[in-house]
């Protein structure tokens, strides 16, 4: 059970990472077409637990824990091309569990639009590879590479009408045990 402060915490930081690319540069057009998108991170796939495949859901059983802890970046509009250009680099804090064998794993994370769906453009999955450098060491922050995005707008559309997620790559099982949590 979450405390009323971890609670509070989360909530803030969703709410502030929701805002985060919100500063985009604005040159003449109108600023809801050049505005960043807003960037969102879905409660069901904002954590990771990674169990150990064919073991139980017990404590003893996860390998490593995952969170988004916060993303950065910015974004450029091109009125000749009528798209927005999004950059930015996402921060993972990983924890190590009882199960993990050696020190170090992977995991994936996406960065979607929803509106490109079901298109491959649509959506992006990412591989990061981590390592604890130290045997004692149970946690580690990860920020991955840079991600780049183009997003066509055309002429009806304005960058807030495409909103961007980003959130770990689950599967069926893992988005479950996210989904427990959260009621």
């Amino acid at each position: 059970m979450k405390s009323v402060f971890g609670r509070l915490v989360q909530g803030l930081a969703v709410a502030s990472l929701a805002v985060g690319l919100a500063s985009c540069g604005m040159m003449g057009k109108k600023a809801e077409e050049m505005a960043c998108p807003e960037i969102r991170i879905d409660r069901d796939t904002a954590k990771l637990t990674s169990f150990t495949p064919g073991a139980g859901q017990d404590i003893t059983d996860i390998q490593f824990e995952g969170q988004i802890l916060a993303f950065n970046g910015d974004c450029g509009w091109d009125p000749k091309t009528r798209t927005i250009d999004v950059k930015m680099k996402v921060l993972f804090e990983i924890t190590r569990g009882p199960a993990l064998k050696g020190l170090d794993g992977q995991f994936q994370y996406f960065v979607a639009v929803p509106e490109f769906y079901p298109s491959p453009a649509g959506k992006q999955v990412l591989s990061v590879p981590f390592k604890f450098n130290d045997g004692n060491l149970t946690t580690v922050n990860v920020r991955d590479e840079e991600v780049r995005i183009r997003i066509p707008l055309g002429t009806d559309k304005k960058s807030s009408d495409t909103p961007v997620y980003i959130g770990f790559q689950l599967d069926n099982k893992q988005l479950e045990f996210n989904r427990k949590l959260n009621r």
